[in-house]
């Protein structure tokens, strides 16, 4: 099961926590980029992705900063 957290995107932060959580990165689990580990135990389609690169890498904690921002009160 997966549960998305809210909110979705466009994220629209309050004027006071824009930029609040700059420099925060999304939490890292053993699991994170484990695609590059050709693990026999992962599904065939989990082992063929492509390693998370440095620009997608950002992409995530640039999102998970703004959606923090957003949630924020």
């Amino acid at each position: 099961m997966t549960a998305w957290p809210t909110p979705h995107a466009s994220f629209t932060p309050a004027p006071q926590n824009k930029g609040h959580f700059s420099g925060y990165r999304a939490h890292r689990t053993p699991n994170f980029n484990s695609s590059r580990y050709q693990n026999s135990q992962k599904h065939w389609m989990i082992r063929r992705l492509a390693p998370i690169d440095q620009e997608i890498d950002s992409h995530i904690d640039g999102m998970f900063q703004m959606r923090s921002e957003a949630l924020e009160y």
